[in-house]
């Protein structure tokens, strides 16, 4: 399941500490409404967070501008979000495949090239995360599909979910496919 929370950025706290604080909210929220119950999150160094004593229950959150998103599963998941904006070519370059970069290029507006390539990222971005590699993980090596809005991965074994919301963010949700469901 996937909760969102808005915030307006700014303000006494650090946007940081706001997105910390709203994302363990969610993932509490989230496990209560699931689960009926919380459990302690728990980091070993290097590793990805996971619920201490709960090996069954996964979970990620994400946090860009102005949104905080969590994800809760009973399978590897991981999500991210950005806010749909400028990006440097070399960014592209860097994390895109020729057919996406082509892809992204195709977009006839500024507005479109930048959704395209946000929506590229956000779908490698939470694969690596649901992987627990982190971005030393070469994006470029991941290829996606987006024609005709569907999703299509070169990663066999995960599942791939996309929204755009509250008109000016991308989510992406990537999770193991080992019971055979959509996601």
């Amino acid at each position: 399941m996937i909760y969102l929370a808005t915030y307006e950025p700014g303000g006494s706290l650090y946007n940081r500490e706001r997105e910390h604080i709203l994302g363990r909210s969610l993932l509490n929220f989230g496990l209560m409404k699931e689960y009926g119950r919380t459990w302690e999150v728990e980091q070993e160094t290097g590793s990805k967070p996971c619920l201490k004593g709960a090996e069954d229950v996964e979970f990620n959150i994400s946090h860009t501008r102005g949104l905080v998103v969590c994800a809760v599963a009973d399978r590897a998941l991981g999500v991210d979000t950005e806010r749909i904006r400028p990006f440097k070519e070399g960014l592209m370059r860097r994390v895109c495949s020729e057919s996406e970069r082509g892809f992204v290029l195709e977009g006839r507006s500024e507005a479109a090239r930048q959704e395209r390539f946000f929506r590229l990222w956000t779908l490698k971005e939470s694969f690596v995360k649901a992987i627990g590699r982190g971005l030393a993980f070469p994006l470029g090596d991941i290829t996606f599909s987006l024609e005709e809005g569907a999703v299509k991965g070169s990663i066999p074994g995960w599942r791939f979910y996309q929204s755009r919301v509250y008109q000016s963010y991308i989510i992406s949700v990537c999770a193991a496919d080992e019971k055979g469901e959509a996601v």
